[in-house]
């Protein structure tokens, strides 16, 4: 029976750690898409490239929390959200983020808990003529996305905790809706 139960949580890790690979896969390229398909100006708080931000925040299925237009050096541009905006730029949270980013790949930050809202943002790169130009960032509340909705639903017994973690330690998701943002 203890075999059993240790290839069971063996096989559930991988599941979920297999669903969170393809939850931001899909984000990724859903944020690469949308970055790159449009007109951007990138001018400081263009009112264009504003709606053009809300209306992605509004209508995402996955990164529904917040967006925002960097510069390449990482210098905000404009910024559209819900629920109270973004964490600053200064967020320890955004590191891991920025260090993908340096490295020419898709970066994805720590959780991060910004008004008392744990958030998890992610950036992609806007290429114009096959040049960085600017940077694209969006965001998802970690307690309302579908891997904590996921996450929620596995149960291991009266004590048992299923706990999905970023490279810090954060909790993204949870048995337990209340650690996420904590960290392990």
């Amino acid at each position: 029976a203890e075999k059993v139960h240790l290839q069971d949580r063996l096989a559930l890790q991988s599941t979920l750690s297999d669903l969170s690979s393809q939850y931001l896969t899909l984000a990724i390229a859903e944020a690469s898409d949308f970055g790159n398909s449009q007109p951007w100006s990138f001018k400081p708080r263009d009112p264009a490239d504003t709606r053009r931000l809300s209306d992605f925040v509004g209508s995402s299925r996955l990164l529904n929390h917040g967006a925002a237009l960097l510069g390449i050096t990482g210098t905000p541009i404009n910024e559209a959200s819900h629920d109270g905006g973004l964490p600053p730029a200064t967020d320890p949270g955004y590191r891991p983020m920025l260090a993908s980013l340096v490295a020419r790949k898709p970066g994805v930050s720590s959780v991060m808990v910004y008004k008392a809202h744990p958030v998890v943002a992610l950036a992609v790169p806007i290429i114009r003529n096959g040049q960085p130009a600017a940077i694209f960032v969006a965001a998802f509340r970690a307690d309302q996305g579908a891997l904590q909705a996921y996450t929620s639903k596995l149960k291991f017994g009266g004590t048992g905790m299923t706990f999905l973690l970023d490279s810090s330690g954060g909790v993204v998701a949870a048995t337990d809706p209340r650690l996420i943002g904590t960290h392990k």
